[in-house]
């Protein structure tokens, strides 16, 4: 019985299109590997909160966010490598593609160096208790954690190219296997931190959570260059200044769309630590990465599909991508069913995670709003991967530009004029996420069915 059952499994990941068998094989490899990286996050976080206290651990929080908001400058030089790797793999054209990532690497090497000079300077005249809402006396504290973890940030920011080499591949799994091992090394170091009794300071944990995802990003891009990619192995005779021009031609689009994004994702921590203070940001927080199943479990499915449209689209299948995405609307449905059981059951499952003292403040709205950004953002993200692939970001780019800007003001008035609290400040996220809900499924329902013109061609 064992046997039949194992041979009908087989014979469906091996049904299909060779595109499709490809995703299918990646999204199993990303369902194990992401499910360890989802237990790990889990795990951290009442370590962390029981090791900082919650005042720390919403200013670690914050400057993670901060930090990260600088993910944005490689000015879209990642994704657009991607796109035109992926069409040179496509055409199996390695040379074309080793120029792609070599130049590439070059780019983003320099952005990373000047980035990091640039930001050196500025910290030393950036008041980060004021602007962290931080207790006084922390200040230099403060400058030596955020210049660390932003060091770490910088070469993480060059290393991460891999992942997208790895991605144009169609090959996911590879990449989403070395956060997982990160965190696995972050894990330990915080253990130990506290098996040993070592003083909770921010700068320690900051530093075990960002240094051992670049170490095992050196270890991928070693892995990967002398081994199976070294084709692709990047080289100081191959940079092409053509090929960055036309990097940064479909890039500089990417990169305001990764802006708008870091803008309505990665914002809301420093809202909500300037708005109500640090602690307010943990709570804050909880809800946020328990409902971040659901956006990491939907990325699973979604990760190889970007490139995988992109293959389909230099091929011209029309009908395996329309296949594909009404299969993803029918998944995603079932995710819809798991968000409303999430929210029926978080204040049981905060109370088993952080303890009653935390669980008992975090109040069910905001809850209720968490789930509703996650589908959306679910929903949406099954049109842009689609949008994304096939190049088609002028539209994304026009509601991007107007949802950012709406965003921070549209936060600070609900949460604060209005006394909503955080919850006001994830109801403007909604808000700007549901611009993309409208528009996202209506370009793509032009361009599939050729009834695309003008701007929706763009």
């Amino acid at each position: 019985m064992i046997s039949r059952r194992f041979e009908r499994l087989s014979s469906t990941l091996l049904k299909g299109h060779e595109r499709s068998v490809k995703a299918k094989f990646q999204i199993i490899y990303s369902i194990f590997i992401k499910g360890i990286n989802i237990s790990i996050g889990f795990v951290q976080v009442p370590l962390i909160l029981a090791y900082l206290g919650e005042t720390k651990y919403g200013i670690w929080l914050t400057i993670g966010s901060v930090v990260g908001w600088f993910s944005f400058l490689d000015v879209g030089l990642g994704n657009g490598m991607r796109n035109q790797l992926g069409a040179a793999l496509a055409k199996n054209d390695l040379t074309e593609g080793r120029k792609l990532v070599s130049s590439a690497y070059y780019a983003i090497g320099l952005i990373s160096v000047g980035m990091f000079v640039i930001f050196a300077v500025a910290n030393q005249f950036i008041d980060w208790e004021t602007l962290l809402s931080a207790p006084s006396g922390l200040l230099n504290d403060l400058r030596l954690v955020i210049l660390v973890v932003f060091g770490l940030f910088c070469l993480r920011f060059v290393l991460k190219l891999v992942g997208m080499v790895f991605m144009a591949d169609q090959r996911p799994a590879l990449n989403n296997v070395i956060v997982p091992l990160g965190s696995v090394l972050s894990l330990a170091c915080i253990v130990m931190a506290i098996l040993l009794d070592a003083r909770p300071t921010i700068l320690l944990v900051g530093t075990a959570i960002t240094a051992p995802i670049v170490l095992v990003y050196l270890g991928a891009s070693f892995y990967a260059y002398f081994g199976s990619y070294s084709k692709l192995r990047p080289s100081i005779d191959l940079i092409d200044r053509a090929k960055i021009r036309s990097l940064v031609g479909l890039g500089v689009k990417f990169f305001i769309l990764q802006a708008g994004q870091v803008i309505i994702y990665t914002t809301d921590n420093m809202i909500v630590s300037r708005l109500f203070g640090p602690s307010e940001v943990t709570l804050y927080f909880i809800p946020h990465k328990y409902f971040s199943i659901i956006t990491m479990g939907f990325n699973i499915l979604m990760v190889p599909m970007w490139s995988a449209f992109t293959n389909a689209h230099e091929q011209n299948d029309v009908a395996w991508i329309q296949k594909t995405v009404r299969k993803l609307m029918k998944v995603w449905v079932g995710f819809l069913g798991l968000s409303v059981l999430l929210v029926v059951i978080s204040p049981f499952a905060f109370l088993l995670w952080v303890g009653e003292e935390t669980a008992s403040r975090i109040p069910l709205m905001l809850s209720v709003l968490m789930a509703v950004f996650v589908v959306l953002n679910t929903f949406t993200s099954i049109f842009i991967n689609y949008l994304n692939g096939v190049g088609k970001v002028q539209v994304q780019l026009l509601v991007m530009i107007l949802s950012a800007g709406l965003n921070i003001p549209l936060s600070v008035y609900l949460g604060s004029n209005l006394g909503l609290g955080s919850s006001g400040v994830i109801l403007a996220s909604i808000i700007c996420l549901a611009m993309f809900a409208v528009i996202v499924p209506m370009q793509y329902s032009k361009l599939i069915n050729g009834r695309a013109k003008g701007l929706w061609l763009k």
